[in-house]
């Protein structure tokens, strides 16, 4: 398993060296967060922990407050000694436009996530500048390609997206740098700035035949989705910019100006099925946040169709009348080609198990 310690070189015999020193949060036994030293920095860094549940963002909020006031906290101290010449941190320099080593954050990720990617926050003159993406591992580098790659398709032509600030391959890892945004998570409840991002990511003007966007297409390869295919045949709907994992955790809302910038975009599409990024919020506000069982997820499911911001959305969309078809698709979809076969971590289990479960308690009533 890659750790966010491995991330730099350490010094050769005869290269010179600097210390990197962090206090790091754990959680579970695992490192969560490797803040900088200096408490104004730290309690910046935090931002970097998107906190879903009442205790996480409780907890947060007060280390926050003891990092600013100074007072003591209970964190190891963890001292790198890391190579002048390290790759990594020579690229987040340049980036930077900086000749010394920037204040980091490392934000370690999910350890049972495949994939596993870690982020840093770096600083410029003591302020948050730049978001590095690294991973090191096969899957991770092929998931940071694809971000960078669809970044770079779609920069400064669609809206709520981050500022691409470059990509990174070395023998040894792959990383792409954003531009920071000083925000927060929204609240899960926030469905009118749900709808005003998913709204302005429809091509209501070009709208296509559901049966020809890609994802609907794949998902026309299972045989339990044939019901649904017959439902929707020659429907025309308006396409949509997918992010393929839009959940409050991968969106900041901008301090000053409230608007929402969505981050992580490895699944991003140009042209996909609309509503799937609203369902996809849904679910996991339901399973991840609430911990629903597969009935409550079931009522809060069909309560957001049923709501005005979503009915809304619907009409812009072109979907009225299609609302069921679309949210089966997509639970078949998310289980059979995003979730792992065989989830090790005990949160994505339940939530494959729950997907399974919904997507046949939904089929049964079209």
């Amino acid at each position: 398993m890659s750790e966010w310690r491995d991330l730099f070189a350490p010094p050769a015999v005869g290269v010179g060296s600097f210390t990197c020193s962090f206090r790091v949060l754990r959680r579970h036994g695992h490192d969560l967060l490797a803040l900088p030293l200096p408490r104004r920095a730290a309690a910046r860094a935090l931002t970097l922990y998107a906190a879903q549940t009442r205790f996480a963002r409780c907890s947060k909020a007060l280390l926050s407050a003891a990092l600013r006031a100074g007072l003591p906290v209970p964190l190891p101290r963890v001292d790198l000694p890391v190579a002048e010449n390290d790759p990594l941190l020579t690229w987040l320099r340049e980036t930077l436009g900086t000749t010394i080593p920037p204040a980091l954050a490392i934000l370690a990720g999910n350890p049972f996530a495949p994939g596993r990617r870690f982020i840093l926050l770096a600083f410029r003159d003591d302020d948050p500048a730049i978001v590095a993406k690294v991973g090191t591992s096969s899957e991770a580098r092929t998931l940071i390609q694809a971000e960078a790659t669809f970044l770079e398709s779609v920069a400064g032509r669609r809206p709520h997206l981050p500022g691409f600030r470059g990509m990174k391959v070395t023998d040894t890892f792959s990383a792409l740098a954003l531009e920071f945004v000083d925000g927060r998570s929204p609240a899960a409840t926030d469905t009118a700035g749900l709808r005003t991002v998913l709204q302005s990511w429809l091509d209501t003007a070009h709208p296509v035949a559901l049966d020809t966007l890609a994802p609907w297409q794949r998902l026309a390869t299972q045989a339990e989705a044939r019901p649904i295919m017959e439902r929707v045949a020659d429907r025309a709907v308006a396409p949509a910019l997918s992010h393929g994992d839009f959940a409050p955790w991968n969106v900041r809302v901008e301090c000053a100006s409230q608007r929402w910038t969505v981050i992580d975009w490895e699944r991003g599409i140009a042209a996909g099925v609309p509503a799937w990024d609203w369902f996809h919020w849904m679910l996991h506000v339901s399973v991840l946040v609430h911990r629903h069982d597969t009935a409550a997820s079931a009522e809060f499911l069909r309560a957001a169709l049923q709501s005005p911001d979503f009915q809304e959305y619907a009409r812009a969309a072109q979907i009225t009348g299609l609302e069921d078809a679309l949210l089966v698709g997509y639970l078949i979809y998310f289980h059979e080609f995003v979730l792992p076969p065989s989830p090790s971590w005990p949160l994505l289990l339940n939530l494959k198990t729950t997907i399974a479960a919904l997507r046949d308690l939904f089929l049964a009533r079209l």
